[in-house]
């Protein structure tokens, strides 16, 4: 029988990664190897289940982590075990304040070598270990594709019962009307021919219950999107707004390949019609700058308005950390790329140390995306430097 692993201590691991933040300028490395390319979470369900990811996706066959009470609730825990479900077996045991998560069989869940290479050991670098990984999900999806990722069965049997999208797209003026069709049905849209936007898209024909449901959802997506970036995003996006709340599909990457022949599938008929519409307009170039437009309730407000909403919430926020008032304040709110006021610079006191500041930022982002838009993001006002030989 393998020894179990020591445990490691999960709040010393994340203190040591917001060190590495400030006084590392790449590699914000933790201690442990495996743990090399992962990321704390400001969810700790979500940041613990990433240390088992890692391990898993390092070859390891256990990782023990041993985390404070105050920090993982009995809520948390129980979310915690479902989550962790896929990955291994898993046994809670209490020490004093603590629980100690030992999660073990973790090669038995993680995705199998490609044929002939079951023997190969994980190399010791970043890089080699990142080409593993990414063959081992190759391979996987090789081997077993099923139509759903169990982890999204119960969301896409949801959407089954929720279908809008089905039928023929309709005309346009300046739009172009599309077909294409492959094994499992058909789809259409109607495509603006000067700005290759999308104005409305349709599936029909399509017998399998859980590819119908995705294709109408990857309809209901690409509506308003370019005709490049419905092929880039529109399967990716679909997989996302299915898998929130749920456990995540695959260790790793999320990609339509490991997530579904469902996924994939329809996602060849939405590249079939970029395909089509290039043919038919000449569109060649395959770069995409597009990002969404943030919802009308944030474009209707007047730029005090958007200052007026956005200091409100940032109170609630401080609140509910139990920080002071002036902990987080707003600089100013600038545009993007498109010509949207979504960027918001923000700055914070000194009683925020350093080291968590970037924890609160994600934190900050995720409330404010939840609470007034999606399309959001946070940034942090530069400190100038005060040493003058420095700005010389």
């Amino acid at each position: 029988m393998l020894a179990k692993p020591d445990p490691i201590r999960y709040e010393d691991i994340v203190a040591a990664y917001q060190r590495s933040l400030v006084d590392v300028l790449r590699g914000h490395a933790v201690g442990e190897p495996y743990l090399e390319l992962w990321v704390p979470d400001e969810d700790p369900v979500k940041s613990i289940l990433n240390m088992v990811e890692a391990a898993q996706s390092a070859g390891r066959d256990a990782i023990a982590i041993r985390v404070s009470s105050k920090t993982l609730g009995a809520a948390d825990l129980a979310r915690f075990r479902t989550m962790a479900r896929s990955h291994g077996q898993i046994a809670v045991r209490e020490l004093g304040d603590d629980y100690v998560l030992d999660i073990s069989r973790l090669r038995a869940t993680a995705a199998p070598l490609a044929k002939g290479k079951s023997d190969r050991v994980a190399p010791a670098g970043p890089v080699e270990r990142t080409a593993l990984r990414r063959e081992q999900e190759t391979a996987a999806a090789d081997t077993h594709r099923p139509v759903v990722n169990p982890a999204l069965a119960d969301a896409v049997a949801a959407r089954q019962g929720a279908i809008t999208h089905e039928g023929e797209a309709s005309p346009a003026e300046g739009a172009l009307v599309i077909q294409v069709k492959s094994q499992i049905g058909r789809l259409s849209a109607a495509v603006d021919a000067a700005s290759h936007t999308i104005l409305s898209a349709r599936h029909a024909d399509i017998a399998s219950a859980p590819r119908r449901a995705i294709a109408d959802l990857i309809c209901e997506i690409v509506e308003g999107r370019p005709v490049q970036d419905a092929a880039d995003h529109a399967a990716i996006i679909a997989i996302h707004r299915l898998s929130a709340g749920a456990a995540r599909p695959v260790a790793g990457i999320v990609l339509p390949s490991n997530s579904g022949t469902a996924f994939t599938d329809v996602l060849d008929l939405v590249r079939q019609l970029r395909a089509t519409h290039a043919e038919l307009t000449g569109l060649r170039d395959t770069t995409s700058f597009y990002g969404s437009p943030p919802g009308a309730a944030w474009l209707a407000l007047a730029p005090g308005g958007k200052s007026t909403a956005i200091e409100a919430r940032l109170a609630e926020f401080v609140r509910r950390r139990g920080l002071p008032a002036a902990a987080v304040a707003l600089d100013r709110i600038d545009k993007d790329i498109n010509g949207f006021e979504i960027r918001l610079v923000v700055t914070l006191a000194d009683v925020i140390p350093i080291p968590e500041r970037p924890l609160v930022l994600r934190a900050l982002e995720a409330f404010l995306k939840q609470e007034i838009d999606e399309s959001l993001q946070v940034y942090l006002e530069p400190q100038k430097d005060l040493n003058k030989i420095r700005r010389l």
